[in-house]
């Protein structure tokens, strides 16, 4: 069962690379079944989700992942980014904070991350 859930996961992660998400947010499912918790699965399923349009989704998948995994900052960055795209400010504000908090961040990301953070302001007008 291992063999056939790897399977699926490259599979989705190789579709995810060439854009078809729709097909690689079915594979993502599917292996979800077999594995609930699955940080990485329920990170790329997330990722996915906001990469679609589907921001809801993608904020419940990616508040998971960071419960799963409180140190992987793309997971805070890509849930403050699906929060943010729903003119959600005060949630992204948070999740922002949490990934600068995180031990080991290097300046590119910090760079990054604070770009991203202005840009909430921006488009919110302020």
């Amino acid at each position: 069962m291992l063999e056939r859930y790897q399977e699926v996961l490259d599979r989705a992660r190789a579709l995810h690379m060439k854009g078809d998400i729709g097909q690689a947010i079915g594979l993502y499912d599917k292996c979800l079944v077999f594995h609930p918790d699955d940080h990485y699965v329920l990170f790329c399923l997330g990722t996915a989700m906001s990469q679609s349009g589907q921001f809801g989704m993608a904020i419940a998948f990616l508040k998971r992942v960071t419960e799963l995994k409180p140190d992987l900052g793309d997971g805070w960055h890509n849930l403050a980014i699906s929060y943010r795209t729903m003119g959600l400010i005060e949630q992204a504000t948070q999740c922002y904070q949490r990934e600068l908090a995180l031990p080991g961040i290097t300046q590119e990301q910090t760079a990054t991350v604070y770009g991203n953070w202005a840009g909430c302001y921006i488009n919110e007008g302020l």
